[in-house]
């Protein structure tokens, strides 16, 4: 058999962990339903996961007392979409860097383009690292938001947030 080797663990994680592949396993046989759209009990079951989820989450975040600030999305970008969607207003500015993720810069490029949004694009050194003091620099009365892509998932590196 072909040994396969997987590097792109910066878009999506492969293999994931056993324990992982067994929990989805057995929730998708029992649990596998609407969550707190009916009132069956595989639902109201399934509700219930998704509330300790949640609390648990939330403790982990630092923010115990309120896990409703806790939301769950379709993945990555449809979150920085709606975060980036829902806090930018026109007249904002916003900082990010020019090794983003398309997930920040297409809703950049339509600020700017649509929404009379300013945007900083910071440059990267050769290496893909970002100067903090330029971020630093580009801050604004105005600025909103500061937006640093922590793992490249172009140049694999690690920005020091």
């Amino acid at each position: 058999m072909k040994e396969n080797y997987y590097f792109d663990n910066a878009a999506t994680t492969l293999p994931k962990p056993e324990p992982v592949y067994e929990f989805m396993d057995q929730f998708f046989r029992s649990h596998g339903v609407n969550p707190g759209r009916s009132g069956h009990q595989l639902a109201v079951e399934a509700e219930t996961m998704i509330v300790q989820t949640r609390r648990l989450l939330a403790e982990f975040f630092g923010f115990a007392g309120d896990p409703a600030r806790v939301t769950f999305s379709l993945s990555a970008t449809d979150s920085m979409n709606i975060a980036l969607l829902g806090l930018m207003q026109p007249g904002d500015h916003m900082i990010i860097t020019r090794m983003e993720h398309n997930a920040v810069l297409r809703p950049a490029n339509h600020f700017e383009r649509d929404r009379q949004i300013s945007v900083t694009r910071v440059a990267a050194d050769q290496a893909g690292y970002v100067d903090p003091q330029e971020i630093r620099r580009s801050i604004r009365p105005n600025t909103r938001v500061v937006v640093v892509n922590h793992a490249s998932n172009v140049t694999g590196s690690l920005q020091d947030i």
